[in-house]
Order: C-alpha cells, then structure tokens, then sequence
C-alpha cells in the first residue's frame, strides 16, 4: 500500500485505529496497576481535600492537623475537585480515584491522537501517538492518584482548543476562544506550573501582533486566575508561599535561607546535567537496564536530548506556536527546580510534546543528510517512532511479571506486599495508633498526611529547626510521636535525616516525659506516649505494660543510652527477666538487641540464635544471626540463616544483598551478581543492593555501568561522601573532568576535616590535567 493510501486508509478508519491503540494502553495499564497507596504523602492530601470540597463550611482545607482545619494553599483545587464527585459517591475508595486517573490516561491518549494527527498527519501522527500509548512512564502514572495525568489531558486540550481557535477564528475571538481560556485557566487550577501555558498563549499573541486576542486572553486569564491568588494571599498565615518554597535553598531545612545567585546557577546547571543525561531516555523508555551501560546511557540521553531541542527550534523558528512556547517556558521553569525534587516525574504531563519533538528533530536531520523527498523523510520518521514504541513496549514487558506477584498476593490477601519493610512497620504503628488510642488523640511524625489518613488520628510535622525548645513545644502539643530508626554499628541511627538531626535529639532533652508504647522491629518504628508536663506529675515515671511492650522510663532512657554503666544496668535488668520468664522470646531478643547496641556482637550474636531457636520464623532474629555471624567470618553459619530468612521470604532484599556479599568474598562473582539482581529485580531502587552491586562492577572493571547504581545510589543518599569520591574516580577516568571536578568539590564540602586532603591528592592533580587537556590541538 502507497504512503498516500495508507493514510487515507488511517484516516477512514481513525477510530477504529484510535480503538486499537487505546486497548493496547488499557491491556498493560490494567497487568501494571497497583491497587495500594502510595507513600509519597500527596494522594492522601489530594482525597482529603477532595473531601473538604464536600464539607459544609470548611473551604478548601486539610483537616488531617490539630486543630480547626487549616486553609490550604499549595496545590490549587483542579485535581481534588475531580475527585470529589467520586468520593460523596464511594468514600475513600483508593480503586476507584485510581480507575479515575486511568481514564484520563486513555482520554489523553485519544486527545493526544487528536492532536497529532492534525499537526503530523494521519501516518505520523499514529506512529507517535502509539508510541505514547507503550511509554512506561505514561503506563506508570495511569494509576496513581496524583495530578501528573489529569494535567496532561486538559494540556492537551488546551492545546487542541487553542490551535483550533487561531485555525477556525482568525482574528475575530469565538468559542473556541473562550473555551480554550477555560481549559488554560482549568489547567493551571491542577498544577500551578500550568501558567507557563498562559504565558505561552500571551507571548503567542504578541509575538504574532493579535492584539485584540492578546487583550481579550489577559483578562479573560486574570479573571479566572486572580481569584485563587487573592485568596490564597487572604488565607495564608505563617506558610511559605509556592514561589518562597521554590527559591528555600533547602526545602527540608528552611533555616539554611533564600537561594543566592551561585545557588540559582549551580541548580540550574544541576537540573540541566540530570534531566539531558538521566531523565530523558527514561522519559523515551522508562528504566534502562542492563547491558545498558553508563556511558552508552548518557549517549542515548544526550542524543534525545539534541533531538528534542532540533525539533522544539526548528518549530521555534518557523512557526513559534503556542505548544513551542509552553514547553520552552515548562522546561525553563525545571531548570530552577529545587534539585531534591528533580524526578522524572515533572516530565510525564510533557511526555507526548517531547516526543513529538524528538521525532521532527530526527527528521529534519535525516532529511538534510539523506532524503529531499518528504515522502522518504515522513517514513523514516514513522519507523523512529516505531522503534522508541518497540524499545518502549520491552521496558514495559519486562515490569510485567513481578507486578502480577505482587497482584497475586495483594488478592490473597497480603494488603501491604512490595511495600519496603520501613512502609509495612509504618502502616502497622498506624493500624496499632487506630485501635488502641482514642480518636481525639493526635500525632507528631515525619509524614502526618499519610499516617493520618491510616490511622483516622489527627496529625502534625515536627518544626524543622536545630532550636529543641521548639520542637517539643510542638511535640508537647500531641500526644504520641512515632519515629521510625534503622540500627546502626553500635548504636541506634535514624531512616530519615530530619528524625535524627532534630525530633530525636529535642526528645532525648525531656526523656522522662515520654513512654514507649509501641514498636516494630527491623527496621525499628517507635510510637512513644507524651507525657506532658502536668501528666509526668502524677504519672510518674512508667506506665503500664501493654502487648508486651517493656516501656518504664528506664527502659526507654537506656535505648538512647551509650554508657558502660547504663548498659550494664539494662542487660542485668533484662537478664533478670529471663529468669523469671525462662526462655521468653521477647526478653532474650531483648538482651540480644542491648548487646547489639553496645557493640558486644558476640554475645548479641549467640542471644539471636537462641532467640531464633525459640520462634525459627521470625525475620528480623534470623537476619541478625545471619548479619552477625557474616561480621565475625563465620560465613558458613550466616550463609545457613540467611536462607533459612530466604525460605521464608524470598523477597528480603537485604539477606539477597548479604549473600551477594558473602558470594564476593569468596570471589564467587557470578553468584553474587545473580544476588545482587534479583535483589534489584524487586526494588531497582534500594541503595544499599545499588551501592555493593557497584562495587562488584567496580571490582571486576565494568566502571560505566557501576557509574548507573552509584548515581541511583546518591539519589537516596546524597550526602554519601564515599559515593561523591567513587563517581569523581570513575568520571576522572572516563576525562569528564568537569563532573570529576563538581564532585570532589562536593566531598571537600561533606566532609570538611578531609578537605585539605582532597584538594591536594585530587582536585590539583585533576585541574592540572584538566588545563593540559585544554592546551592540546
């Protein structure tokens, strides 16, 4: 069939294409759907405000504080607004809001081939818009109950509403006009970044001298926007406006100040480096894994990369129409981004543009070097699009099969499977807070919004201060703090940052005004009882034994203790209980678990194997053994309970991780690399499975694709020194001295007691080569 007939073929048959492509989309959204919640916190706030919308006399507002609701102001009231129709409907219903957000996804597929079709014709427009249909990253947010999606459909038709204005109405403005000022202004109410599209829409005008439609446009903006504005402005007490959060140098340390002009820069360069180099073939292809390597990556992001920007200028140039405008102003407004939240994530309502961006790039280029007919370039171009659709569709075949695990359990029954151990001991201190507390009682903890809405209690974030009389002031405010802890080598550290440089060391100041009440082992979630001040006098010093929970102020001074005298006083204490109990499991893992903090790891090691004995399935006892005995080289007695954790549950990420290490050491790095994968097969994520997998690659050379896991690393740790020192060896070798340079600097800054080292051993030696380099012809 000629091109000519083919496309007038697809566009006979449009719908039935449209219908095809849909059900392709459909078929793996539904095999990829997670029907759990997500940690993120921003879908609980989203149904709460959904909620809100419903509730007489209450405004928009979050009532998940103590307190009267409080007035919210950060994300407009688009996306809740969505929701609340469903919610007076089916309540909190998670399935439902994500069966929501999955039909917006195909509505903005068939907007999408709406689009594209008119803009590229009926062949390419197809090609691209199937390729959208297979992006993983597209599949991915279908069902999340977040505003990414939704923001894409009404993009899109803004988009359509608008160009058909400018096509069908010319210089006189009618319905198309103020349906598409509608849709513009109704996109910026889901995200406020949805003002670059107004700003594009305005610029468009100017710069294409229709003033008349520029007038109507500014008002008819102004008209729709500034309610929201005033009244956020009237609302707003102590909060941070959006513009003041996007230029805090630190979003979770407030105190560091305003970002000055080097910080600005040093973002900007930050954002562009990551989103060329990382985020754009996996905005094309979803994760890349292996045999992809670092270096071949970050070729295949820079190539995206060039291409999207050929095809956004050429279109720049000779058209300058709105969609070039909006997404010029869209990536200029992520270049300023707080670099904590850089994520691929800010891609996904652009996805479709950048992709059709990328497919005329790659055609004026090959029209230039190969063909002058466009009936050649159009085909090739079609096959491009193809390619990224085919590339696309294997990313996501290969996500299918553990997502239908994780499906399979979840309707056996397992409401918390592929959630991270830290997730399932959260979600379990908010099942306990449900049931044994009242529901007056309030909570101060790292994430309120999404505790809150498990638990149905009330609660609030401790202030982000060093100031500690500040922070139990708001922590005397509610009646329980939970914390959640990882342990550490000789002592007890702290899964979040903020928990430990702040909540923890307030607490430790008034440690007599607080009980422990609840608690979960590996990793560690404290939910401790505060006893205020007028309380503590009558109270005393403990309060009562509940689940078998030991919780006297002793008990509970001693965990935070590193002295050889309260230590002592504690094992005896716990010592003495085994007599009286005999072989309790609870107290001799107790005993175990002192020893432990002690660094006494012998004897920690001999009370877990008893422990173990006495319950062989308990994960967090058998880990211990296996952790312990790997620490003093009986290698053969760790590998023993390592499996025995590993038939229990196969899933235990950290015991894979252990037994790719023991595989190491015995130079077996086959074994442990098969470990070391099916360990990220469950969580691609996980730092620590990232960080030995590196180092395994390290040590067998394959310094590119060690490059990948120690990036992935230092997303989750990026005050990790020893990573920044990796990543500056591996880019010095490959001579990106620029990158070396930027993370050595960054170690000198991290740790300033090696600074002088570094500068001498490093960074001199690396500028010197650096100015050699630059010499040569």
């Amino acid at each position: 069939m000629k091109l000519k007939g083919l496309e007038i073929w697809i566009e006979r048959n449009s719908r039935k294409v449209l219908a095809v492509i849909l059900g392709i989309n459909l078929s793996l959204s539904l095999v990829l759907f997670d029907p759990k919640l997500d940690c993120g916190g921003d879908n609980t706030v989203y149904i709460a405000l959904a909620e809100s919308i419903l509730r007489a006399n209450d405004g928009y507002s979050l009532s998940y504080y103590p307190g009267p609701p409080k007035p919210y102001t950060v994300a407009p009231f688009g996306y809740p607004l969505l929701l609340a129709p469903f919610f007076a409907l089916f309540g909190q219903n998670l399935i439902v809001f994500k069966l929501l957000s999955l039909c917006f996804s195909l509505g903005s597929l068939a907007l999408c081939y709406i689009l594209l079709k008119s803009l590229l014709g009926p062949l390419l427009g197809t090609a691209i818009t199937l390729a959208v249909a297979l992006n993983l990253e597209i599949i991915s947010y279908s069902h999340w109950i977040l505003s990414e999606i939704p923001f894409l459909f009404f993009s899109l038709l803004s988009s359509i509403l608008f160009l058909k204005s400018e096509e069908m109405e010319k210089e006189k403005p009618g319905s198309w006009f103020l349906l598409a000022i509608a849709s513009i202004a109704y996109t910026a109410h889901i995200r406020t970044i949805g003002l670059v599209f107004a700003g594009g829409g305005f610029l468009y005008y100017a710069l294409h001298r229709k003033f008349r439609k520029l007038v109507l446009f500014t008002l008819g903006m102004t008209f729709l926007l500034s309610p929201w504005l005033i009244r956020n402005n009237l609302v707003r007490r102590n909060d941070p406006s959006y513009m003041q959060q996007l230029m805090l140098k630190d979003n979770y340390n407030p105190e560091k100040g305003i970002i000055e002009a080097t910080d600005l820069v040093s973002r900007i360069k930050y954002n562009i480096q990551v989103y060329t180099t990382d985020y754009a073939a996996q905005m094309i292809f979803g994760s890349v894994e292996e045999p992809v390597s670092g270096s071949a990556l970050r070729i295949i992001s820079s190539t995206i990369t060039l291409l999207v920007i050929i095809g956004l200028v050429k279109n720049l140039i000779f058209r300058a129409g709105v969609l070039e405008l909006y997404i010029l102003f869209y990536l200029a407004v992520l270049s300023i981004w707080p670099e904590m939240w850089a994520d691929v994530r800010f891609l996904i309502p652009v996805i479709p543009f950048l992709i059709m961006y990328l497919i005329d790039g790659t055609s004026l280029l090959v029209g230039l070097v190969l063909f002058k007919q466009k009936r050649n370039v159009i085909i090739t171009a079609c096959i491009i699009a193809l390619l990224v659709a085919l590339t696309s569709f294997g990313t996501v075949l290969a996500k299918i099969p553990g997502n239908l695990r994780m499906i399979e359990r979840y309707l056996r029954g397992d409401c918390y499977t592929g959630y991270l151990e830290n997730w399932r001991n959260f979600f379990d201190a908010a099942d306990w807070a449900r049931e044994n507390t009242p529901k007056s009682s309030t909570f101060t903890l790292r994430k309120p919004e999404l505790f809150a809405f498990l638990s149905k209690r009330k609660s609030q974030m401790y202030p982000l201060t060093t100031n500690k009389d500040s922070i139990l002031t708001a922590v005397f405010k509610t009646d329980y703090v939970l914390v959640n802890l990882l342990r550490g080598k000789n002592q007890l550290t702290y899964k979040h940052n903020n928990d430990g440089n702040y909540l923890l060391k307030a607490m430790e100041k008034k440690l007599d005004q607080f009980s422990l009440v609840f608690q979960k082992k590996s990793p560690y979630t404290y939910v401790w009882k505060t006893l205020r001040p007028s309380k503590a006098l009558t109270e005393g010093s403990s309060s009562e034994l509940k689940n078998g929970v030991i919780h006297d102020i002793e008990s509970f001074r001693l965990l935070f203790s590193c002295t050889t005298e309260d230590i002592n006083k504690a094992i005896s204490y716990y010592k003495k209980q085994r007599k009286e109990k005999g072989l309790d499991f609870e107290v001799v893992s107790e005993i175990a678990d002192l020893f432990l903090d002690w660094g006494q790891e012998k004897a920690a090691a001999d009370f877990y194997e008893l422990a173990a004995e006495i319950n062989p399935t308990d994960e967090y006892t058998l880990y211990q053994v296996g952790k312990l005995n790997q620490k003093l080289k009986n290698y053969d007695k760790s590998k023993k309970f390592f499996q025995k954790l590993l038939d229990l549950n196969p899933l235990h990420i950290s015991t894979l991780v252990n037994l790719g290490s023991l595989a190491r050491i015995e130079k077996k790095y086959e074994l442990a690399e098969q470990y070391y994968k099916k360990a990220l097969a469950i969580d691609s994520t996980n730092a620590t499975a990232n960080n030995n997998y590196g180092n395994l690659l390290m040590l067998t050379g394959r310094h590119d694709l060690a490059e990948k896991h120690y990036k992935i690393v230092l997303q989750s740790k990026p005050n990790d020194g020893n990573i920044h020192g990796i990543l500056a060896g591996i880019y010095w070798k490959s001579k990106r001295y620029e990158e070396s340079l930027r993370h050595f600097r960054i170690l000198t800054q991290l740790v300033p007691e090696k600074a002088e080292e570094v500068e001498k051993q490093f960074i001199k030696p690396l500028e010197a080569e650096m100015l050699r380099a630059a010499k040569k012809p």
